[in-house]
């Protein structure tokens, strides 16, 4: 097991709460989303009593920890791929499940059935690089059992049909994933870890989890037109606790995860004001092929934008190009496709992006996922 030090994981965390402000369709209608942002702005509201934070000590017990932890006020799976079919196209998969608990768990019993006491979201992206095109949906749930959230039974977080399970029976890296967007696409994945689990557990943090870096991927994917193989690999994020809601604090990120081909994963988060005053501080980590983490910081690494995409249904302005320089780090990063931000509360850019450059003296590639937040305001 390994542990990343304090400032990495307090970034990591951050981020974690990115997933649940990614939009879901960009023909959402817009009474759609004033509800959703009406929704955000209640959740902000709510009183955190009740909810406890991670155990002093606590230590990652599996697969115990791939399951919910039903005390904690808010938890995330995040996924995201990164896929090649036969033919050599190139896909990019976010697959995320969040749990809000809206009541804690030593209240009263509910007076209803009906009586929302948790909440369940998940998102899917899929982005391909041939015409240029990406793809989502969303959903939301209030928490019924074998409906939302995660079964014990099946030892998988679900929402309606969409899945991912964790195979007790292999090695803890071991998960199956099942998901659809709308009548477009059907993807089912096989993931297993290539590099040591990551626990995520800074002491006096409110929240604990895990990463794993590096998954590899291998598969297939329905678009219309037959079933394609794909294969790839893959980062998965498990984090509980208190995570921020994103949109309701000042503080905005840009986030970047990394796989590069030389074995090399890397996870930066740029965090700043959203009002665009004041410095950026940049944070992050690094892990090495055989699964060492270390520390970066901005101190000894550059993150630096080098072409705005506009928005054309929001006119918002993203930053979806950058040049990332430091140690032995010199990487050009282009999105797959511009187009993958959609019109939401609260405004993201959410996509799969590619790598160019040199690292350790060496040409490498690579690919990746970014989100950027807080570039725009409804």
């Amino acid at each position: 097991m390994r542990r990343l030090p304090l400032l990495a994981l307090a970034a990591l965390a951050v981020a974690g709460g990115l997933y649940w402000a990614w939009s879901g369709s960009d023909t959402a209608a817009p009474a759609r989303l004033d509800r959703y942002a009406a929704l955000l702005a209640e959740l902000e509201e709510l009183p955190g009593d009740g909810f406890p934070g991670p155990p002093p000590g606590w230590t990652p017990e599996f697969p115990r920890d791939h399951g919910d932890h039903a005390g904690s006020r808010m938890e995330s799976w995040a996924l995201a791929a990164h896929l090649t079919t036969a033919d050599g196209e190139t896909l990019g998969l976010q697959l995320s499940f969040l749990r809000l608990g809206i009541v804690a768990p030593g209240a009263p019993a509910p007076r209803s059935i009906w009586e929302v006491r948790e909440l369940d979201r998940a998102h899917v992206a899929l982005v391909a690089a041939a015409g240029a095109q990406a793809i989502g949906e969303e959903r939301f749930g209030r928490g019924i059992p074998g409906l939302g959230g995660y079964d014990a039974t099946e030892g998988a977080v679900r929402l309606d049909g969409w899945f991912l399970r964790f195979d007790s029976d292999e090695a803890r890296g071991h998960m199956t994933l099942h998901a659809t967007v709308s009548d477009k696409a059907g993807i089912d994945l096989t993931l297993r870890a290539e590099k040591p689990v990551l626990a995520l557990a800074p002491e006096g943090a409110p929240f604990a989890g895990y990463a794993f870096p590096r998954l590899s991927a291998q598969g297939t994917i329905d678009r219309g037109n037959g079933t394609e193989s794909v294969t790839g690999t893959a980062w998965l994020d498990h984090l509980w606790g208190e995570l921020p809601l994103p949109g309701s604090r000042p503080v905005a990120t840009d986030r970047l995860q990394l796989q590069l081909d030389d074995g090399t994963d890397l996870s930066l988060i740029r965090t700043r004001r959203a009002d665009g005053t004041g410095p950026a501080a940049l944070d992050g980590f690094a892990v090495a092929p055989d699964g060492t983490a270390s520390a970066l910081d901005g101190d000894s690494l550059r993150m630096t934008a080098r072409r705005i995409w506009r928005d054309p249904v929001t006119g918002t302005d993203y930053p979806v190009s950058w040049q990332i320089e430091g140690p032995g780090l010199d990487l050009v990063v282009e999105p797959l496709v511009d187009a993958q931000a959609f019109d939401t509360a609260v405004p993201v850019w959410s996509g799969t992006v590619r790598a160019r450059g040199r690292h350790a003296g060496a040409e490498t590639s690579g690919g990746g996922t970014l989100q950027l937040t807080g570039y725009g305001a409804r």
